[in-house]
């Protein structure tokens, strides 16, 4: 997650943040940073909030929703722990955030990490008028092997953005 920027306080935004492991590597190397962290469900969030308070990560704004194409509430496979996703047979509800409308808040994005398990093939083309506005993107792909032309289209996104991808 290591990236260079020129920024004296750069934007960073964690979707999908976990417990926080790549929030917690962004806030200590980025201590000028404004870091926000997204992540749905609760029961993370809330070791989310215990890990930045026990780090003493002051530059971290954690958000308990999901990111999405809309704001709404979605259904959510809730697991406690890596994995949880949204799915139309889910076992609990989860807010959820225009993440597009979210973007636009900002002129200049330095580091965007979307590991949203499995929702970035939703997600992504939403943003994609949005993409310009950021320096480094990664991107953690969910899908099945009969997806393949769902990586394919998200890939091209991508680099029409004028992203590289490794």
């Amino acid at each position: 997650y290591h990236f260079e920027t020129k920024s004296q306080e750069p934007i960073i935004i964690d979707a999908g943040a976990n417990i926080g492991l790549s929030t917690l590597y962004f806030s200590k190397q980025y201590t000028n940073a404004s870091i926000h962290a997204f992540e749905p469900d609760e029961k993370v969030v809330a070791v989310l909030q215990k890990n930045m308070l026990y780090n003493q990560c002051a530059n971290v704004t954690i958000h308990q929703q999901a990111v999405w194409k809309e704001n709404t509430t979605l259904s959510f496979d809730k697991r406690g722990s890596e994995g949880s996703h949204i799915s139309s047979h889910g076992n609990s509800m989860v807010q959820a955030i225009d993440f597009a409308n979210f973007l636009e808040t900002f002129h200049h994005i330095d580091f965007l990490k979307m590991d949203i398990e499995g929702a970035e093939w939703e997600v992504v083309p939403h943003i994609c008028n949005q993409l310009h506005k950021i320096q480094n993107f990664f991107l953690e792909y969910h899908g099945k092997n009969s997806d393949t032309d769902k990586l394919h289209t998200l890939l091209q996104i991508v680099e029409k953005a004028g992203f590289k991808v490794y």
